[in-house]
This record gives C-alpha cells, sequence and structure tokens, in this order.
C-alpha cells in the first residue's frame, strides 16, 4: 500500500511549474509590438520602392526615346526608297519610249541611253543621303575606289581612274560599296 500511498500523493499534487510559465504568470501580459519602428521600416521600404520605380519610368522613357528616334530613322528610309522608286519607274518609261521607234539609231540609242544614266544620276544625286562613287579623270582614293587594273599611258597623272567598270555606293555617310576602276599608272609585271 505503500505504492499506491505514493501513487496518490503525485496525482494530488500539480505539476511543477517551470521557469517559462512562471515568468509570463508575473510578467503580466506579452509585450506592445514596436509600431514606431515598424512605421520607419515600413517607409523606408516604400522609398527604396519609389526610387526603384522611378529608375524603372527612366529606363522606360530612354527606351521610347530611342523607339522613337529609330522609327524616325526607318520612316527616313523608306523615303529614300520611295525616291529612288519613283525615279527608276520614269527611267524605264524613258528607256520604253527610246525603244518604241521603230528603227532606233545606233546615234540615237547612245543619246539615249546618255540620258538616262544621267537622269539617273540626278535622281540618286537628288536624294541627298546617297552618293554614287568613281568618275573617269578624277584621283583614284584607296577608300573608295577598288583598282581592277593599271595601265601605263604617258601624259596621265599616276592614280588618275581611266575606266569606272562599276559604281560605288555611299549612303548616309557609310561606304556600300567601293567604286570598280582602271587607273593610270605602272603596269604590274608578272
Amino acid at each position: 500500500m505503500s505504492g499506491n500511498k505514493n501513487q496518490r500523493s503525485k496525482r494530488g499534487r500539480r505539476p511543477a511549474a517551470t521557469d517559462s510559465s512562471k515568468r509570463q504568470r508575473h510578467a503580466g501580459p506579452p509585450p506592445e509590438p514596436d509600431l514606431a519602428a515598424a512605421l520607419t521600416d515600413t517607409r523606408a521600404a516604400t522609398f527604396a520602392l519609389a526610387e526603384q520605380l522611378e529608375q524603372h519610368h527612366d529606363a522606360t522613357r530612354a527606351l521610347l526615346k530611342l523607339l522613337r528616334e529609330q522609327e524616325l530613322h526607318v520612316v527616313e528610309r523608306e523615303r529614300d526608297v520611295i525616291y529612288l522608286l519613283q525615279g527608276i519607274a520614269d527611267l524605264l518609261v524613258a528607256f520604253e519610249r527610246q525603244t518604241a521607234v521603230e528603227a532606233p539609231t545606233v546615234d540615237g540609242l547612245r543619246a539615249s541611253v546618255r540620258s538616262a544614266a544621267e537622269q539617273l544620276g540626278q535622281v540618286v544625286a537628288k536624294s541627298e543621303r546617297c552618293d554614287l562613287l568613281g568618275g573617269v579623270g578624277e584621283i583614284a582614293d584607296p577608300e573608295l575606289h577598288a583598282v581592277f587594273k593599271t595601265i601605263e599611258k604617258p601624259g596621265t597623272p599616276e592614280d588618275t581612274v581611266l575606266e569606272v567598270l562599276r559604281l560605288g555606293i555611299r549612303y548616309r555617310g557609310r561606304l556600300v560599296r567601293p567604286a570598280t576602276v582602271t587607273i593610270a599608272g605602272k603596269e604590274a609585271t608578272a
């Protein structure tokens, strides 16, 4: 029975309080959250977000400006192409008129080809953004002319263009292709 007596006394007792539960009973209600610190943290986070938003806004503005500039370049190029196409169409009509003659003479054909070439040159020259490079009599420039052949021609200054095999093209200040030319100079010996 002595065992039963120990059990009863254990059952009748209250469990021993732990240190934390003692503190809670004696400390009172849990502490209030620090609202001022939370408000300061929220303000700092809001300002950081506002700064990031401003940076994104500035980046978006810069991109929009770049897109507008690109759009203007595309519109300008389109205008150039349309102008050139109109000139080429007019030139084709002129060729058609010249070939409509029943029995054109050689001199007549030469004159019409020269006239058409001049007309095409004028169309290109008026585009203001396109330059045709290479002309007989000019001095060859290594940056603008590709020398196809050199011919010895006494009395002609060296590097003078004697024949243009293919016109060069410079568009908006950028060399699209150099002129292919024959120039005066000393012939290379093989």
